[in-house]
């Protein structure tokens, strides 16, 4: 399969989320092999899946789809077999893969996590590179005393760089939550927007965030908050 992320320019032919709980991801390339690698480890997908892009104008597209947690991007297999990004995002509405579904937010993509008829969560959730550890004496792994940080990849040859030495690559998850309501307008999931969508609720929240200890940077508080409130 040739990774060459190329854009295009019209619709594709032919068309289990990481744990909440890591801070970080570890991957040493060398033991691991460049295809799990890319696929299993950059990607949210084990394998590109059966999905769907709705537009806004109504017509449809359906093709082996999957989500690059690096680039933010949503990838495809073209009709040659190549992995390729998805072009003019912003004039989809849905995108399905498997059973889940995304929507194109803030230059990239996030999750819907919920569905209710209302007010929903919904997620971005990337990985970031934060730098490497080298293999020392007895087998052991220690951090470079100095390392260079980088947002994303954004080409191959940064990607082919990192599979040559015996060292761990250190990845940082970025999940980042929000309240989408009926108009599909996305909001931080914090307290503030809370109390904003749910004002008609507003002792019911106050009674709540006495009563039970809540980390709004953790997926599952946010979902029985808004099953208590929803429900």
């Amino acid at each position: 399969m040739n990774y060459s992320f190329l854009i295009i320019s019209f619709m594709f032919l032919s068309v289990q989320s990481f744990s909440q709980e890591k801070k970080t991801l570890n991957i040493n390339p060398l033991q691991e092999g460049n295809s799990n690698f890319l696929a299993g480890k950059f990607y949210k997908y084990k394998t590109f899946q059966n999905g769907k892009i709705i537009y806004k104008d109504n017509t449809t597209s359906e093709g082996e789809l999957n989500y690059n947690r690096i680039l933010g991007e949503i990838h495809f297999i073209s009709a040659k077999g190549d992995t390729l990004q998805l072009a003019h995002p912003e004039t989809m509405n849905l995108i399905i893969i498997g059973v889940d579904t995304f929507y194109y937010f803030e230059k990239g993509f996030a999750q819907i996590l919920t569905h209710y008829g209302t007010t929903n969560l919904s997620a971005k959730k990337t990985l970031k590179y934060i730098g490497k550890e080298k293999k020392g004496a007895y087998g052991t792994y220690s951090a470079v005393a100095s390392i260079t940080s980088y947002d994303s990849f954004t080409a191959d040859d940064q990607i082919t760089d990192m599979l040559v030495a015996d060292e761990n690559l250190l990845f940082k998850y970025l999940n980042s939550y929000f309240l989408v309501d009926a108009f599909h307008n996305s909001f931080p999931a914090n307290k503030k927007n809370f109390y904003k969508l749910f004002s008609n609720k507003e002792q019911a929240l106050k009674d709540y965030f006495q009563k039970n200890k809540f980390n709004f940077q953790k997926e599952e508080d946010l979902k029985n908050l808004l099953h208590f409130l929803l429900n």
